[in-house]
C-alpha cells in the first residue's frame, strides 16, 4: 500500500476531475517544482498511466478525450489571463457542453465543435439553458455554419495556443 502526499493528490485530484491531463496542463495548473519526480512516482505507483507522449490519465482508462484537452487549454487561458477575476470553480457538465465555470459572478459554459458537428450542436445549444457560452473550433471557416442565437466568443486551440476570433 502506497500513500501520497499533498503535491501528489493535487495532481491526481486534476486527473480524475477531467480524466485526462497533458504535462503542461498539470504544470500549469499546480505550479508544482519538482512536478517530474511527483508523476514518475505516481506512475510506478500505477495510479496514473502515461499515454501518447504526454498525456496522463488515471489507471483503467485507455485513451484520453481530445476535446477535454482542448477546453482544458482555454480554462487555463481564462484562469491566468486576469489574475484580479479569479476562476471559483468549475465542473465538467453534459452535451452539448463540456465545462461550466463561475467567474466575475456570471457563468460559462465551453463546448468544443469539430468539423461536420455545427448543425446538431447548434440545435443542442440554442435548446439549452447557458448564457454565456465558448465555442472552441478546429478552424474559422466553422464560424459560418454555426447558428446559435446565443451571446458567445469562438476560438480555436492549437499546439496549446488559443486565439479567440
Amino acid at each position: 500500500m502506497y500513500y501520497v502526499n499533498f503535491k501528489q493528490k493535487k495532481i491526481m485530484d486534476g486527473i480524475n476531475k477531467f480524466s485526462c491531463m497533458t504535462y503542461e496542463q498539470i504544470k500549469k495548473l499546480n505550479n508544482l517544482k519538482d512536478l517530474d519526480k511527483q508523476l514518475k512516482i505516481l506512475v510506478n505507483q500505477k495510479r496514473l498511466k502515461l499515454i501518447e507522449e504526454n498525456v496522463y490519465v488515471p489507471m483503467g482508462k485507455k485513451t484520453a478525450n481530445k476535446k477535454i484537452l482542448r477546453v482544458l487549454e482555454v480554462y487555463i487561458h481564462l484562469a491566468y489571463a486576469d489574475h484580479k477575476v479569479p476562476i471559483e470553480w468549475c465542473e465538467i457538465v453534459d452535451f452539448p457542453f463540456i465545462l461550466a465555470f463561475f467567474r466575475n459572478n456570471k457563468i460559462f459554459h465551453i463546448a468544443v465543435i469539430d468539423e461536420g458537428e455545427e448543425l446538431p450542436y447548434s440545435t443542442a445549444i440554442n435548446r439549452r439553458e447557458a448564457e454565456r457560452i465558448i465555442l472552441i473550433l478546429e478552424n474559422v471557416s466553422q464560424m459560418e455554419k454555426i447558428k446559435i442565437n446565443k451571446n458567445l466568443k469562438c476560438c480555436t486551440v492549437k499546439n496549446g495556443v488559443v486565439i479567440f476570433l
